[in-house]
């Protein structure tokens, strides 16, 4: 039989002669987890590690912010109403799902199709067992999809608006 303490009492696991942590060193103890829970698949919290992380960030995010600049200095240079700016929509959002991936550490076509890559290749996947899993991971991937929407409308509009200043 287990003993529990009364619902109303806080727990501390820390030892009788250590002090709770506090600021800097309670900051870094939460990276150094956060860090070895990155490298480590988690139905609906990360399902890309290492290389697929930084794959999603330079390929998807930075090349997509290039071709937005590149698409925007010409859509300015022709001196075009807002409207035509909507092409910018597509770049924006692929740039904007790169990054958006790699901060999640999380791959949405991944999710949506029930693999993970947490290996040391880009592109190598394993299937995810578990359908409890696959759903959460679904969950995170139409999460990420919404996020990137708005940001995407949000950035073309500004993206619009400033062309047309221009």
């Amino acid at each position: 039989m287990a003993i529990r303490p009364p619902a109303d009492q806080e727990v501390s696991l820390a030892l009788p002669t250590q002090k709770p942590r506090k600021g800097l060193l309670l900051l870094l103890e939460q990276a150094v987890e956060y860090l070895y829970m990155s490298e480590t698949y988690n139905p609906g919290v990360c399902n890309i590690a290492g290389p697929e992380i930084k794959h999603r960030k330079n390929t998807y995010g930075w090349g997509g912010a290039a071709v937005s600049l590149a698409l925007f200095t010409i859509l300015s240079f022709l001196d075009l109403s807002p409207p035509y700016y909507v092409i910018l929509a597509i770049p924006v959002y692929t740039s904007v799902m790169g990054f958006l991936q790699a901060k999640e550490k999380f791959c949405v076509w991944y999710g949506m199709n029930g693999v993970k890559n947490m290996s040391d290749e880009a592109g190598e996947t394993q299937e995810i067992i578990g359908e409890m899993n696959r759903r959460k991971d679904r969950q995170k991937a139409s999460s990420i999809r919404q996020k990137a929407f708005v940001y995407t409308a949000i950035i073309t509009v500004l993206l619009a608006v400033a062309g047309h200043l221009l």
